[in-house]
């Protein structure tokens, strides 16, 4: 069955739930010898099937290091290193054309009795979107589930400084994450102020519904704090304190998009309005930085109303 996988890093922030418990490293005393830093790049991959039928937000997802992690030459942590991952966003298929949608986040590394935390990945899963051809068929098309196999895989970063002693491991927590000039867009975003990160919520440049309103409705508790109202070609940034941010384009917050957001994290939410007569008539999905980056010259921006 088709499907698509698209990796997000830290430009999702990892999206839907409370962060699994992760037990962080208490501080620590400097630690002398050779240290794995945080922001060293670890490729992570699932281990197990997952499936948009029967996955729901917050469970944990088996993963594993597929390449080891090497400092000087020696092998520190060996490829095959269990990985708890957690789903931070599930959808089932629903009407509208909507697919069925996973977005995976890995949590931490298990080595050595110890929990070693990471960032910057989503890996974002998703059946067929055939929310356009529910144009025509007044919402009635649903869109599709998957059944990804294991092996889903992508690129995330140590969040911890893990020193390599002759007693053995020494972890202690990394420096917060920093703007990457990977998620500023030329022209149109820029970085975020220091200790903040930004949330991208944006509607495609179409004819068809392009009217039709979208509210971008900002949580935690959806009492309807309308953040901004887009039309087709608009994008609105909203600045964003570190932690968790709940985005829907429902008065009633149903099927919400839950954002963990770190310093210098930028997330991409796409907004499609479809019009009366369709159901749900909006819908919010995340996306990735390319996919607004490939259209972002024939947007404009929607100022936020935020404070």
């Amino acid at each position: 069955m088709k499907f698509a996988v698209i990796l997000a890093a830290c430009a999702a922030g990892l999206l839907t739930a409370p962060a699994l418990a992760q037990d962080a490293p208490a501080p620590a005393a400097a630690v002398s010898g050779p240290v794995l830093a945080a922001g060293t790049p670890v490729t992570v991959a699932t281990t197990g099937i997952v499936s948009t039928a029967s996955s729901k937000t917050g469970d944990t997802v088996a993963m594993a290091l597929s390449a080891p992690l090497v400092l000087g030459g020696q092998t520190v942590i060996p490829a095959g290193t269990p990985v708890v991952g957690q789903i931070v966003h599930a959808n089932t298929k629903l009407g509208g054309g909507r697919p069925g949608e996973i977005h995976i986040a890995p949590r931490y590394i298990e080595f050595g009795g110890q929990k070693i935390r990471l960032r910057g990945l989503q890996i974002h899963v998703r059946g067929s979107d055939l929310s356009k051809a529910s144009l025509w068929a007044v919402g009635a098309v649903k869109g599709s589930e998957i059944e990804a196999p294991a092996g889903l895989s992508g690129q995330a970063q140590l969040a911890d400084d893990v020193a390599v002693g002759a007693a053995g491991l020494t972890v202690t927590p990394g420096a917060p994450a920093r703007q990457s000039e990977d998620y500023i867009i030329p022209g149109k975003i820029g970085p975020a102020k220091p200790g903040m990160g930004r949330i991208i919520v944006y509607r495609e440049s179409v004819f068809l519904a392009g009217g039709y309103p979208l509210d971008v409705r900002y949580g935690p508790d959806f009492k309807a704090t309308n953040m901004g109202t887009l039309v087709a070609g608009q994008y609105l940034v909203i600045d964003a304190a570190p932690g968790t941010h709940v985005i829907s384009a429902r008065k009633d917050g149903v099927d919400p998009i839950v954002i963990e957001i770190e310093p210098g994290d930028a997330y991409f939410v796409k907004g499609v309005a479809m019009g009366l007569g369709a159901s749900p008539p909006t819908m919010i999905t995340s996306a990735a930085r390319e996919d607004f980056a490939l259209i972002s010259g024939s947007l404009k921006p929607l100022k936020s109303k935020k404070k």
